[in-house]
């Protein structure tokens, strides 16, 4: 009996120098090559896999070109005790497999092949005896057809933007080592050279960070900020917070700290303000005084919030700095906190906080799109309101909506279903002057609905008709001439809120809306909608 051209003992002889001790698993695994080689025709070039990341992937190394190495060996683990070789053009080929059925006539390795018994327990002798008597006897082999388009393709070399190193990838962006997917974290050395004392022995000496007192319910603040000079009172304080041990800053090591050297380190409000300068852009504002080592970020005046996503993303995945933000395009008020930053421990790395300005460089990570239009018209549709039968809810609900934008409905009108009478109406209202015209009703698709004809026949363009939002989902945006024109769902006469809601300040902005733009509101877009409240519909 020979396996792959070899005697048992010369393939045994392999499997201690390869595998490093004569195992069970080795020595099947050399049977189960070579019974798959039976079963296949010759000549040809086969690709393996292996069901187990125990032992067979040796077996297949040493009896076969395939290897991890060159590709040809791949470990599926499904945890069966199987092999697959297969044709690298066709797929075709043979799976070959321990049979726990015919393992029953062999004692010793169904102990083993089941672990019925811890290995000290078992007869070593008596189990390698069997598997060799045993030889081709304990393995089913069946025909099969491998599904090859599942194996991930190599790809092509891109630079990760986080860690600096190259990588395989079938796009650009992060490595898998920098999203998170890896078993080692990198060592780091205590290098701050900060002393902890005991509070007692604080006394005089300046706090080398805000420390946080909190209240629960009632209060959260710095009670002791860097460079305050503890007297006896401040330790009394921080010993009600539970401080057994204090940092204090020391004379000469807070200059060396900040040399520019490689191993240099930023304190926490450095960093701080290091990032703020950077992140903000246009309509954001921030005060240069961090608070327990954060600095928060307000908007200059009412507007659309916009941010970079992918580029914080990119940021947050640096270690030991964050940056958190309100909602890519969300409406924001003057004066509103959208967005905090600060560095994780009290002292970062230079190499880290290097990393993390490299993403800061490329531009501001958010922005503010302030609201430019005033004058605002509603343009209500229905015969059954035009003519008195219905009462009209609309222009009472964008009454109150645009309230809450510091403005006033500067002109409405209600029309009849006639797409002609509507289209005369929209056309007149834009020639007027308003800059936002809201039209509602009429844009579902019962047979007296007009409005998105009417609409199109005065001119709309840039129109995009849907939106992946519950309820509210037969939005429409488009623009006639200069004027931004907005479509709303008679559905928003009763739920709060809809895409109306959601669109509105996007339009006072003259925010443009590409179908990309109304795609993203999927995510979040299932509303909680409930009854809608306004004047008159308390």
């Amino acid at each position: 009996m020979q396996i792959r051209g070899l005697s048992i003992e010369a393939y045994l002889e392999k499997i201690r120098a390869f595998h490093g001790h004569l195992a069970p698993g080795m020595v099947c695994g050399g049977f189960m090559v070579e019974l798959a080689f039976q079963s296949l025709p010759e000549g040809g070039l086969y690709d393996a896999i292996a069901e187990t990341r125990a032992c067979l992937p040796d077996a297949i190394q040493v009896l076969t070109p395939c290897t991890i190495g060159n590709g040809w060996l791949r470990i599926e683990d499904t945890g069966r005790f199987a092999i697959l070789f297969y044709d690298k053009h066709t797929g075709k080929g043979v799976r070959v497999a321990l049979d726990p059925e015919r393992l029953k006539k062999w004692p010793e390795v169904h102990v083993w092949a089941m672990k019925l018994k811890p290995k000290k327990e078992q007869d070593k002798k008596r189990l390698f005896s069997e598997i060799i008597e045993a030889g081709f006897g304990l393995y089913k082999v069946e025909r099969i057809v491998v599904d090859r388009k599942r194996f991930p393709r190599k790809g092509r070399i891109f630079t990760c933007p986080d860690c600096g190193e190259s990588f395989r990838g079938s796009e650009p962006g992060s490595c898998e080592a920098c999203m998170g997917r890896m078993a080692f974290f990198p060592l780091r050395e205590e290098r701050s050279g900060m002393q902890a004392l005991p509070v007692e022995e604080a006394a005089g000496l300046k706090a080398l960070h805000d420390m946080t007192r909190i209240e629960p319910g009632v209060s959260k603040g710095a009670a002791i900020v860097k460079g305050q000079s503890l007297g006896e009172s401040d330790i009394q304080l921080l010993k009600s917070m539970g401080r057994e041990r204090v940092y204090v800053e020391e004379i000469g090591v807070e200059e060396k700290r900040l040399e520019n050297s490689a191993d240099a380190l930023f304190h926490e409000n450095e960093v701080a303000l290091a990032f703020a300068e950077k992140m903000a852009g246009s309509g954001i504002t921030y005060l240069p005084f961090p608070r327990e080592g954060k600095i928060d970020f307000t908007a200059k005046q009412g507007g659309i919030f916009r941010v970079d996503r992918e580029r914080l993303m990119r940021f947050n995945r640096c270690e030991g700095v964050m940056c958190a933000t309100r909602r890519n395009l969300s409406p924001v008020s003057s004066g509103m906190v959208v967005g905090g930053t600060r560095a994780i421990p009290l002292y970062l790395e230079k190499s880290a906080f290097d990393r993390a300005m490299e993403v800061l460089a490329e531009g501001p990570l958010f922005s503010l799109a302030p609201y430019v239009f005033s004058r605002l018209g509603v343009l209500v549709t229905g015969t059954e309101v035009f003519e008195g039968r219905v009462r009209d809810g609309f222009l009472p609900i964008l009454e109150d909506l645009a309230a809450e934008y510091g403005l006033k409905v500067t002109e409405s009108r209600i029309c009849p279903d006639d797409a002609k009478k509507i289209a005369k109406a929209a056309l007149e209202m834009v020639e007027g002057g308003v800059q936002v015209l809201v039209v509602t009703g009429g844009l579902s698709v019962d047979p007296d609905d007009v409005t998105r004809k009417a609409l199109q026949d005065a001119g709309l363009v840039d129109e995009v008709y849907g939106a992946p939002v519950l309820p509210g989902a037969m939005t429409l945006t488009g623009r006639i001439a200069s004027t931004r024109i907005l479509g709303v769902p008679a559905g928003a006469l009763y739920s709060a809120p809809t895409a109306m809601d959601f669109l509105l300040p996007w339009l006072l902005a003259d925010f443009p809306i590409t179908r990309a733009d109304m795609a993203s509101l999927g995510e979040g877009g299932f509303l909680d909608a409930g009854r809608r409240k306004f004047k008159g519909n308390p």
